[in-house]
């Protein structure tokens, strides 16, 4: 409980991505709750692609958010006890910004569907799939596939704040 409570900052910013891709999106959010036990956007159904964006945001724009973080509190030098809370803060949002296995799982059902409703429309469309396969869906579904490792391995999630902060050093 304590542990979750240290990282709830994190779990905070990871839902505020997915609403921001819906807003973005256009996409009607119809509840949104941040539990320490259960967090969550829910938003209507739309299409493959939207879906897509949504799940997948916390991961691009959380670790987008944390470098930021990261680089201005290094180029300003806050007073120590700022540096540490700013940069706990970078780490809280770097370790929920893997999407959970549902995020996961609507992606891969959402990459079914739109490869399910290319093939079955023309067989004059299947080499555009087979190029739109081998560019984007094997590569999001290796992708896919790496996040659900990080989610049941959290020593791999330090290994990405690791990463993370070693990228915004490269910044400097």
């Amino acid at each position: 409980m304590i542990l979750e409570l240290l990282f709830y900052p994190g779990v905070i910013i990871h839902e505020l991505t997915h609403f921001i891709a819906c807003v973005l999106l256009g996409v009607k959010v119809t509840k949104i709750k941040f539990g320490l036990k259960e967090a969550y956007v829910q938003h209507l159904d739309v299409n493959n692609w939207k879906t897509i964006i949504i799940a997948l945001t916390p991961f691009i724009l959380s670790n987008v958010i944390a470098l930021t973080i990261i680089y201005f509190t290094l180029k300003i030098k806050p007073a120590f006890y700022v540096f540490g809370l700013v940069l706990w803060l970078a780490l809280t949002i770097i370790y929920h910004s893997v999407p959970s296995r549902k995020d996961v799982d609507n992606v891969d059902k959402k990459i079914i569907g739109i490869y399910k409703n290319i093939s079955s429309k023309n067989v004059l469309l299947l080499v555009p799939l087979f190029i739109l396969n081998t560019v984007i869906f094997i590569p999001l579904k290796i992708f896919t596939f790496i996040l659900i490792i990080f989610n049941k391995y959290p020593l791999l999630k330090i290994i990405l704040i690791i990463a993370v902060f070693q990228i915004s050093f490269l910044f400097l």
